[in-house]
């Protein structure tokens, strides 16, 4: 269950070296009493593998990161971990594999023994007290563990201004039935809804522990386009949003996300990161100076008074992807749009290139997380641009 009194466990971690991370986790899971959860229990671990990219990027789970951890799960007497992602996109083995290997993951698991799952069947798991859905298509593996580690990464985030304990967990629901939550939900608080629920369904099935690596994060337009950010620390709770509170205490964030704002309203956490227990550090310990946020949530004078109680022209006002003039017609955007709005034209030379048709584009931004060549960009609305040079 999602409790609010669930503690914080942060500490400081400079670099990418597994003995340390090692050490410290197993202080975490000492502090916060979580070994009953995984001595002789299957383990699955669920990083944040949203596409194919070099861990060093800071838009994925680093590989020693991850290694550390599923060492230490063997040490404490787990019986199986096995290490389970449904990145964007397509859902199947060799995807997966791609996957895998293309973010250093598949390595890491070999040294450490772990298996990695290639298993891409997945069924429903209802929830019944949801407030936007009742029933989540969660793939098999997290369905079958006892026990689940949220492994996730401190991120900027283009549509929920930051990614973290919470929003990894939509990487639960199996493959491209992602886009069509995307696309029932296009509104950043109607997908926060959504994410809560899905959150909500999970915790009330099994123990979960939320890992964060903040050691090196990414801020700009992330969760993949961004630039990384050394942040320094690790958090670790049995609560997402308690530790998703803590991180927004951390990056201090003048306005809440959409996301925490949902956990805060069911009582899942405190409206003040300063309520929660801190068995060790504290956020201000690591607190962040001019956390770049993404270009989606750069609004002017003139955005901020249309969006005031929710005015009619704010979303046509709101920045937009654009894909670049260079694009390589790789498609995977196209594949990717809940909406199916993203069009794809010949070009002189026999190229295929995509546009996006601005009138349909529900602005959720998958286009610009999954391109491989990061040739989506977010551009200002045109009439905005004018104002700010007026």
């Amino acid at each position: 269950m999602l409790l609010k009194n669930e503690p914080v466990y942060i500490e400081g971690c400079t670099a990418y070296r597994q003995d340390e991370i090692k050490a410290l986790l197993a202080r975490a899971i000492d502090a916060l009493g979580f070994e009953e959860h995984i001595r002789g229990k299957r383990v699955v671990v669920k990083p944040n593998l949203v596409r194919k990219m070099d861990p060093e990027r800071g838009g994925t789970t680093h590989p020693v990161m991850l290694e550390a951890l599923c060492r230490l799960l063997f040490e404490r007497g787990a019986c199986s971990v096995l290490i389970a992602e449904s990145p964007g996109g397509v859902y199947n083995p060799t995807a997966l594999g791609s996957v895998y290997g293309g973010c250093g993951i598949a390595a890491a698991a070999k040294s450490a023994g772990a298996e990695l799952n290639y298993d891409c069947s997945y069924d429903t798991l209802s929830y019944p007290a949801g407030k936007k859905v009742r029933s989540f298509p969660i793939i098999t593996p997290i369905l079958q563990a006892d026990t689940i580690i949220d492994l996730c990464k401190l991120k900027s985030h283009g549509m929920l201004t930051m990614s973290a304990g919470a929003k990894n967990l939509f990487g639960t629901v199996a493959g491209v039935l992602k886009f069509e939550m995307h696309a029932r939900f296009p509104d950043s608080t109607d997908f926060s809804e959504m994410l809560a629920d899905l959150n909500g369904a999970l915790y009330g099935q099994k123990p979960i522990l939320c890992i964060c690596d903040g050691i090196v994060g990414m801020e700009g337009n992330g969760p993949t386009g961004g630039i990384p950010r050394r942040m320094g620390v690790v958090l670790v709770s049995e609560n997402t949003f308690n530790l998703d509170l803590a991180i927004h205490r951390m990056l201090g964030l003048k306005s809440t996300p959409a996301l925490l704002r949902r956990g805060m309203e069911r009582g899942w956490c405190p409206e003040d990161g300063r309520e929660l227990c801190y068995p060790f550090k504290r956020p201000e310990d690591f607190a962040v100076k001019d956390f770049l946020l993404p270009d989606s949530e750069k609004k002017s004078t003139l955005q901020k008074v249309l969006t005031v109680k929710g005015g009619a022209l704010a979303r046509f006002f709101e920045p937009r992807p654009l894909i670049a003039k260079d694009c390589r017609g790789c498609l995977e955007c196209v594949r990717s749009c809940p909406q199916k709005t993203i069009l794809v034209r010949t070009d002189k030379k026999g190229r295929k290139r995509a546009r996006i048709d601005p009138k349909k584009c529900i602005k959720c931004y998958c286009c610009q997380e999954l391109c491989p060549f990061e040739q989506v960009k977010i551009v200002k609305n045109p009439f905005i641009a004018l104002a700010n040079r007026i």
